[in-house]
């Protein structure tokens, strides 16, 4: 017998069981109407049941999931404030655009005066309650009229741009970053969680401890202000880097339109700030959790590194106090 012969008898016996399972796939799956293979409803295989129903249950649960993520968006989208909703309502409208000419108008206002700005199709006005002034830029903020909400602006002389609108009891929030393009920057919807490193769901003012963050009273600060503070040990982690992390001890008062809302802070120095040893157990244990990044945790605020890192914003300044830390960041940082 030739061989070929042989291995066709060998294959003979398993042809018939082949055919006939392909033929009922084939019979099980045909176009469907919009062109694609589906599995014909109709077929009676067990195998194509309980696909069928499986999908069926993954649409409904697609469906169910689509459902509560509109609900979602829904209830986020609608403001408490009615004339927050206008607002937000000429935004969607409007061109989202913020010029060059609206940034430099802004710039032009001196604190204490009343400012009235358009943008992205909404209307704004209110009182400039801070601006901070320097060779890299302007900082400033203003408090927009009817307890509305706040809005802040850092504007480089580079042009990099960081501003928020801020609204009193609301979620919502709008945002502009970046550098322009064809003098324009883009207008962003955002929210206060997004932009306040708060929680999901957060409303501006954002709730803060009477401990971490105090207004400036000048009686008070007088008198902590007035603890003798020795020379702290000049630590630094890696000064080659130029993004610096300055630990400050000693006390500090910041004035910035993007903080406390542009009221002063006055931190007193840590009671702890005469305290070598702690002093530097303070350093060691944060340069070790940044230990695999390229950034110079430091005590010293005049060296070099901090100020060369001051020019180009990448900075962070951590003031520690008794029981607490304000955590300045450089918001310029684009």
């Amino acid at each position: 017998m030739k061989p070929h012969i042989s291995k066709i008898r060998r294959i003979v016996p398993y042809s018939l069981p082949l055919s006939i399972a392909l033929l009922a796939l084939v019979w099980m799956v045909v176009p469907g109407t919009d062109g694609e293979a589906t599995l014909n409803p109709a077929g009676p295989s067990r195998l194509g049941g309980e696909v069928n129903h499986k999908s069926s249950t993954l649409a409904a649960e697609r469906s169910r999931m689509l459902e509560m993520v509109s609900v979602q968006e829904k209830a986020e989208e609608a403001p408490r404030n009615p004339q927050v909703a206008d607002i937000l309502d000429q935004f969607r409208k409007g061109d989202r655009k913020f010029s060059q000419e609206t940034a430099n108008a802004l710039a032009k206002f001196q604190k204490g005066k009343a400012a009235s700005f358009k943008f992205a199709g909404m209307q704004f006005s209110g009182l400039v309650d801070s601006k901070v002034e320097s060779s890299g830029g302007i900082l400033m903020g203003v408090k927009l009229d009817n307890n509305l909400g706040r809005f802040q602006m850092s504007l480089r002389q580079d042009n990099r741009i960081l501003a928020h609108v801020l609204f009193t009891g609301e979620s919502h929030a709008i945002a502009i970053k970046g550098r322009p393009e064809g003098g324009v920057w883009k207008v962003e919807k955002s929210s206060v969680s997004e932009l306040m490193c708060a929680p999901a769901g957060s409303t501006y003012p954002l709730v803060r401890e009477a401990t971490t963050l105090r207004r400036s009273d000048p009686a008070g600060d007088k008198a902590s202000n007035n603890r003798p503070v020795r020379a702290l040990p000049l630590l630094s982690s890696n000064p080659e880097s130029t993004y610096v992390l300055y630990i400050d001890l000693d006390g500090e008062t910041v004035t910035n339109p993007f903080w406390n809302d542009g009221e002063t802070i006055v931190a007193a120095p840590s009671e702890f700030v005469n305290d070598e040893v702690f002093v530097t157990n303070v350093w060691k244990r944060v340069s070790e959790d940044y230990m695999g990044f390229d950034i110079n945790v430091t005590t010293n605020a005049y060296s070099e590194d901090i100020r060369a890192a001051d020019t180009i914003h990448r900075n962070i300044r951590n003031i520690v106090q008794n029981r607490a830390a304000v955590v300045y960041v450089c918001r310029s940082c684009l």
